[in-house]
């Protein structure tokens, strides 16, 4: 679970006209995204690419924490363009069936993506026994507007959902 709130339980908009609407009533495209472009824009049918060796990383850390879970972040580009993994310290009271990030070191992790000029495209957690899919407990405590990718460190599948809805993003390896 990390600090934040959802942004459907306040009654923000999550319609993707109004993503185009923002974007076309501004003189030059923004550099980074305001929570409202964030929240419409993951609304939309859209692919969240990520390099097949930071899948490869998130796959190899699920696996080697097992029977533990794993949480961080994801930064990158255009807010569906992952280049950066950023591990971040699992503080739940029992990691091995859930994850709380730690606040020091998630606040450490977005400082980084912050310098780095990069934004927050995803966030990443594992079930040590499986399967890909968001749990209920997932879906009740989900807090963040970005898609969420869950490794399955039995048979090494990830997948990526919205957890404000339960919508599944498709994602796209690239070499």
């Amino acid at each position: 679970m990390f600090a934040g709130r959802n942004a459907q339980r306040r009654g923000e908009s999550t319609t993707h006209a109004s993503f185009y609407k923002l974007e076309t009533n501004t003189l030059e495209q923004p550099k980074t995204h305001s929570r409202l472009e964030r929240i419409t824009v993951y609304s939309a049918v859209f692919v969240l690419h990520i390099p097949k060796s930071i899948l490869e990383q998130l796959q190899a850390l699920a696996q080697s924490a097992k029977p533990l879970e794993i949480v961080g972040l994801l930064g990158g580009s255009e807010l569906t363009r992952i280049s950066t993994l950023i591990p971040l310290e699992n503080n739940a009271s029992d990691p091995t069936r859930r994850f709380e990030a730690d606040r020091h070191s998630l606040v450490h992790g977005l400082k980084i993506l912050r310098e780095s000029r990069l934004e927050l495209c995803a966030l990443y957690h594992s079930h040590p026994n499986g399967p890909a899919l968001p749990s209920k407990v997932d879906l009740e405590n989900a807090q963040w507007d970005v898609p969420m990718l869950i490794v399955d460190a039995v048979t090494l599948t990830v997948r990526a959902w919205r957890l404000v809805d339960g919508s599944e993003v498709k994602l796209e390896v690239m070499s």
